[in-house]
């Protein structure tokens, strides 16, 4: 009765391939996904669209809901609607004013 056994040649191409996978797969896992670009470069080509505001608008009954996946969607429903985009946002604690009238 003969037995194969892995010959060092075959051993050493089985750990480098286990080393690659191995390798591919923690770093996809710790790689942190695609930076994100800035907010304000993000709106930057459509600054003239959008206005700032301190607290979202009143909606009344008659308000009609648009639900848009990209700011490019956004931005082309606000032209065509000769409407602009509101962007709210809480204010960060450094931009808060130190007194209150």
């Amino acid at each position: 009765m003969s037995v194969y056994i892995c010959s060092e040649t075959d051993r050493i191409r089985l750990g480098k391939v286990a080393g690659v996978f191995f390798s591919a797969f923690f770093y996809r896992k710790t790689k942190s996904s695609a930076e994100k670009p800035p907010f304000k470069k993000i709106i930057a080509p459509y600054k003239d669209l959008i206005i700032e505001a301190q607290e979202p608008p009143k909606t009344t009954p008659e308000t009609t809901i648009i639900n848009v996946t990209t700011i490019k969607e956004l931005a082309r429903t606000a032209e065509i609607l000769a409407r602009p985009m509101i962007f709210t946002r809480k204010p960060q604690p450094s931009e808060q004013p130190a007194f209150s009238a």
